[in-house]
């Protein structure tokens, strides 16, 4: 899974947002909408605004830096991650393949 943080330099929370990312030791790319059009235009697809910074990590993104929701939003991509992406839904009984 690829953690994305979309930041702007002068915004002193991406500069928060960084040190916490790094503090817990997670590899994270580094998006910045000021400087990087593709970077920005992806921010527009992803939340419809430029509100920095922005984790994206699985399928959700947190705009604007809370720690607690930022650690929701990571322990939902390693979920996602450690997924098996062929799985059935359970409610749709056992698997044949695996019977």
């Amino acid at each position: 899974m690829i953690i994305r943080l979309y930041v702007k330099p002068e915004c002193p929370a991406s500069v928060k947002a960084q040190e916490f990312l790094t503090r817990l030791g997670r590899a994270f790319v580094v998006r910045d909408i000021a400087g990087d059009l593709e970077a920005k235009r992806e921010l527009l697809l992803i939340i419809g605004r430029t509100d920095v910074p922005v984790l994206t990590a699985g399928y959700h993104a947190a705009v604007g830096f809370d720690e607690r929701n930022w650690l929701k939003v990571l322990a939902h991509g390693d979920e996602v991650a450690m997924a098996d992406p062929f799985a059935l839904p359970e409610e749709l009984g056992p698997d044949p393949s695996r019977i």
